[in-house]
C-alpha cells in the first residue's frame, strides 16, 4: 500500500514536470510576434537534462500546433534530428557538450530551407536559438535540480532571469497582458515578503521587462519597481496592508504618469493579484522564507566552528585527564619519613665510631660495658623529644664514666640537628606535594568544564537573526552580518556593524527589545576602518556599585589594607577586603599579594575552597610572618546567592530593608597555619541590600558590633561611598582622631537593573 502511494506520488510529479515543460515550450513559441522556432533550444535543453526522448518530442511538436503551425513540418524534422542525436549519446553513455550548439544549429536547416521568411528573420532565428541554447541548460539545472535545496550560481540566476522574461512575453502574446499583471503582482508581493529592498526590486524590474518588451515602453519597468517599493513600505507592518497598498499604487502611478489608459478591468486585475497573495497560506510563505534565508547563511563557516569546538573539547578532556592523574598520583604518593628505630641505631653507631673509638679510655669502658645501649637510648629519646641535649639530660651511667662527655653531647646535638632538618625537608615536601596536587586537580576541573562547554554544538537562531536584523535596520543601525546562537541565558549575538562609532546604549536597547531579554555589549573590536565587531550576551538581572574609605596608621607610609571589587565570568561578583599583618609597606605587600592570588584564581574558574586552601598554604610556607585577615564575598548577579568567606576578619554587615544582619567568622588569619580552614556562611541577598566590610582598625575603634549597628541604624539610605566615608569618620571621631591601626571601610550596594 505504501509503495503504491509512492508510485502514485511519483506519477503526479512526473506529469506535472512534463506539463510544465509543455507550457514553457508553448510560451517560448509565443514570445515573438513573428513565428520563430524558440522552442527548439528549450527542447534541446530538456533532452540534455534527462527528459524522455519519446514524450518530449511529442510535446515539442504539439507546442508548434498551438503557436506556429507553419513551422510544424521543418521543426518536426529538426526535432527528429535532435532526438536521434540524444539517442546515440545515451546509448554511448555520454552527453553532448559545446557541440550541442552545433546540433541545434543543424536542426534549423529544415527551417531555413522550408520557410519563406525574410533573411533577417532567419538570421535572428539562428542567433536567438544559439543564445537560448546556452541559456536554457543552466536555467533548467537550477529550476529542476537545485530548486530551493542548493544555491544557484550567478550564471544560473541570470539564465533563469532571461527565461522568465521570455516566458512573460509569451504570456502577454498567447494569453493576455492581464494574466501577467496578476502573476507579477502576486510575485512582487511574495518577493517583498521574502526579501529586502535590493532583491525584491530587482525581481520587480525583471517582471516589468516582459511588459516593457510587449508594449515597447520602458515605463513598465519603473511601474513594477514602484509597486515593489510601495509593498515594501508596509511589509514590516502586515502582509495584508502591503497587499492592499499595491492596487492603489498601481492606480496612482498609471494615472499620474499616463503610462496607459486605466479602467475598472485594470483595477480588478491588480486587486486579483493582491487577493491571491492574501489567501496564499502563511505556512508556505514562512517555510519558503526559511529556506531562502538558509541560502544567505554561511553554513560552511558555522559547521567549521562547531567542528573545531568539538576537536578542542576532546583535547581539553584529554588534558583534564592528564592533570587529574597527576593530582591523584601526588595525593596517593606518600613519602615515608625516617624510621625512629633505624635513626637511633644509626646515631648509636655514629657515637661509637666518632666519639668512643678515638677515646683513650675506650678499653676500660668496654670492659665495664659502659655506656650501655640503654643509657644511650635514653639520651637519644630525650634529644629527639627536646631537639637537643645538655649535661642535665645525660644519664648518670654516662656522666660518671665518660671522660669525653662534651664530645658526646656535641656529636649527639649535631646529629639531632641533621635529623630535625631531614624531618623539616620531609614535611615541606609533603606540603609542596599537597599544594601541587590540589592545583593539578583544580586545573583538571577547569579543563573539564571548558571541555563540556566547548563540546556543546552551537544552535544558531535563524528566526532571531532576521528579527534582530530588521530591528537594527529600523533603529538606524547598519549590520553587515548577524549571528545568534545559544539558548536561554546563554544566548550570544555577534555583529559586524558598519560605521566608525559604536552606539552602545542604542544597540543594547534594540537587541534587548528584539530578543525579549536584557542584552549587554560584552566585547568589541575594530575589524577594519569602517567596520566594528560586537558581541552581546544576556545581561545579569542585578548589578552592584561600591565605595571605599581608608586611613593609614599614624606614622606609617602606606596603608596595609587592600580591597578588590571585580565582576567575574558567569555573572559572578567578587568582593574582597584584606588586612595584612601589622601596617606599612610590608603589610600592604602581604595584603595585596593575597588579593591578587584570590582574584586570579577566581577568574581562572577555581572553586572557593581550593582557592582559599592554596592561598593559605602559599602564605604559610613563607619564611617570614605572612598573615592576612581576609573578608571575601562572592554572589550571583541573577539569583543573589552569596557566599561569605572569612579568615580572621572582623564581623561584616548586610543592611537590608528589614534590618541589619551580622556576618561573623571564627577562623584565624590566613597564613598562620597551613591547614587552616576559613569560616564560610551563605545567604541570599535582595535588591538594594548594602554589604559593609571593615578592617580591625575600624572595629577596634567602635569596640563591638552593637556600636556599629547602632550607628548604622541611624543612617538614612545612602550611596556606598557616602556610607563608607561616614563609618570611617565615626570611627575616627570615637578614637579622637588617633589611628592605632590601618582603617578601611568597603561598602557595596546591590540593585536591580532597569529593563530595556
Amino acid at each position: 500500500m505504501h509503495a503504491k502511494k509512492i508510485l502514485k506520488k511519483a506519477d503526479v510529479a512526473a506529469f506535472g514536470k512534463y506539463l510544465a515543460a509543455f507550457a514553457a515550450m508553448t510560451l517560448f513559441g509565443g514570445a515573438s510576434p513573428t513565428p520563430l522556432p524558440l522552442q527548439l533550444p528549450l527542447f534541446a535543453a530538456l533532452l540534455y537534462v534527462g527528459f524522455s526522448p519519446v514524450v518530449t518530442p511529442a510535446l515539442f511538436i504539439l507546442s508548434f500546433v498551438l503557436t506556429a503551425g507553419e513551422l510544424l513540418a521543418p521543426m518536426a524534422i529538426g526535432g527528429a534530428f535532435l532526438t536521434a542525436v540524444f539517442f546515440i549519446y545515451r546509448a554511448a553513455g555520454a552527453k553532448p557538450k559545446l557541440e550541442l550548439v552545433l546540433y541545434v544549429s543543424a536542426a534549423l536547416i529544415p527551417y531555413y530551407l522550408m520557410n519563406g521568411a525574410h533573411l533577417y528573420v532567419k538570421i535572428a532565428a539562428g542567433v536567438s536559438t544559439a543564445v537560448f541554447t546556452a541559456v536554457c541548460i543552466p536555467a533548467l539545472k537550477s529550476a529542476l535540480f537545485k530548486r530551493l535545496k542548493y544555491k544557484s550560481d550567478f550564471e544560473e540566476i541570470a539564465a533563469l532571469a532571461i527565461c522568465t522574461a521570455v516566458l512573460g512575453v509569451g504570456v502577454h502574446n498567447l494569453l493576455h497582458p492581464a494574466v501577467w499583471k496578476i502573476l507579477a503582482i502576486f510575485v512582487i508581493l511574495g518577493a517583498t515578503h521574502l526579501y529586502a529592498v535590493g532583491v525584491s526590486t530587482t525581481i520587480a524590474a525583471l517582471l516589468g521587462t516582459s511588459a516593457a518588451i510587449y508594449y515597447g515602453d520602458l515605463s513598465y519597468i519603473g511601474l513594477y519597481v514602484f509597486l515593489a517599493l510601495a509593498a515594501l513600505s508596509l511589509s514590516g507592518v502586515s502582509r495584508y496592508l502591503s497587499a492592499a497598498v499595491v492596487p492603489l499604487a498601481d492606480f496612482a502611478a498609471v494615472s499620474l504618469f499616463h503610462i496607459a489608459p486605466y479602467g475598472v478591468a485594470d483595477a480588478l486585475f491588480a486587486v486579483g493579484g493582491a487577493l491571491i497573495f492574501c489567501v496564499f497560506p502563511t505556512k508556505f510563505l514562512t517555510e519558503l522564507k526559511e529556506k531562502l534565508y538558509l541560502f544567505r547563511e554561511k553554513q560552511l563557516i558555522r559547521q567549521t566552528v562547531n567542528r573545531n569546538r568539538s576537536i578542542l573539547s576532546n583535547r581539553l578532556y584529554e588534558l583534564s585527564g592528564v592533570f587529574l592523574e597527576i593530582g591523584k598520583v601526588l595525593t596517593d604518593l606518600k613519602r615515608s619519613g625516617p624510621d625512629e628505630s633505624v635513626t637511633k641505631k644509626h646515631l648509636l653507631e655514629e657515637i661509637y665510631s666518632s666519639v668512643c673509638a678515638e677515646c683513650d679510655n675506650r678499653a676500660r669502658c668496654k670492659a665495664k660495658k659502659v655506656p650501655s645501649e640503654i643509657a644511650l637510648d635514653k639520651l637519644l629519646n630525650i634529644g629527639m623529644a627536646k631537639g637537643k641535649v645538655s649535661f642535665i639530660d645525660m644519664p648518670r651511667e654516662i656522666s660518671d664514666n665518660c671522660i669525653r662527655a662534651n664530645n658526646m653531647l656535641f656529636c649527639v646535638n649535631k646529629m639531632l640537628a641533621e635529623y630535625r632538618g631531614h624531618l623539616v625537608d620531609e614535611l615541606n615536601y609533603d606540603k609542596s606535594r599537597q599544594l601541587i596536587a590540589g592545583q593539578a586537580l583544580g586545573i583538571a576541573e577547569i579543563l573539564k568544564g571548558l571541555a563540556f562547554e566547548t563540546g556543546q554544538t552551537l544552535k544558531y537562531r535563524n528566526n532571531l537573526e532576521r528579527k534582530l536584523s530588521s530591528a537594527l535596520k529600523k533603529g538606524g543601525v547598519i549590520a553587515d552580518e548577524v549571528m545568534i546562537y545559544g539558548d536561554g541565558a546563554n544566548v550570544n549575538v555577534s555583529l559586524i556593524l558598519c560605521g566608525e562609532e559604536l552606539p552602545v546604549s542604542k544597540l543594547e536597547r534594540i537587541a534587548s527589545a528584539a530578543l525579549s531579554c536584557s542584552m549587554r555589549v560584552a566585547e568589541r573590536a575594530l575589524v577594519q576602518e569602517d567596520k566594528i565587531y560586537v558581541m552581546l550576551c544576556v545581561g545579569s538581572r542585578y548589578d552592584a556599585v561600591f565605595g571605599v574609605a581608608s586611613a593609614k596608621k599614624d606614622g606609617s607610609a602606606k596603608c596595609g589594607d587592600t580591597h578588590c571589587v571585580e565582576r567575574l565570568d558567569g555573572d559572578k561578583f567578587l568582593i574582597a577586603l584584606s588586612d595584612g599583618m601589622g601596617s606599612g609597606e610590608y603589610a600592604e605587600t602581604i595584603s595585596d599579594a593575597s588579593l591578587s592570588l584570590i582574584e586570579s584564581f577566581y577568574k581562572a574558574g577555581m572553586s572557593s575552597p581550593l582557592i582559599m586552601n592554596t592561598v593559605n598554604k602559599l602564605l604559610a610556607v613563607n619564611t617570614e610572618d605572612s598573615f592576612a585577615a581576609l573578608d571575601v564575598c562572592v554572589f550571583d548577579l541573577n539569583t543573589l546567592a552569596a557566599d561569605f568567606i572569612k579568615f580572621g576578619a572582623p564581623y561584616g554587615f548586610i543592611l537590608t530593608a528589614d534590618g541589619i544582619k551580622i556576618v561573623e567568622g571564627s577562623s584565624l588569619p590566613m597564613g598562620i597555619l597551613d591547614d587552616l580552614a576559613p569560616s564560610i556562611t551563605s545567604d541570599t541577598l535582595r535588591g538594594d541590600d548594602v554589604l559593609l566590610f571593615v578592617t580591625d582598625g575600624v572595629s577596634d575603634a567602635f569596640g563591638n558590633a552593637s556600636s556599629i549597628i547602632d550607628f548604622l541604624q541611624k543612617q538614612p539610605a545612602k550611596n556606598p561611598q557616602t556610607l563608607a566615608n561616614d563609618v570611617l569618620g565615626e570611627a575616627l571621631r570615637i578614637s579622637g582622631g588617633e589611628k592605632a591601626d590601618d582603617m578601611t571601610c568597603l561598602a557595596v550596594r546591590v540593585f536591580e537593573k532597569k529593563t530595556a
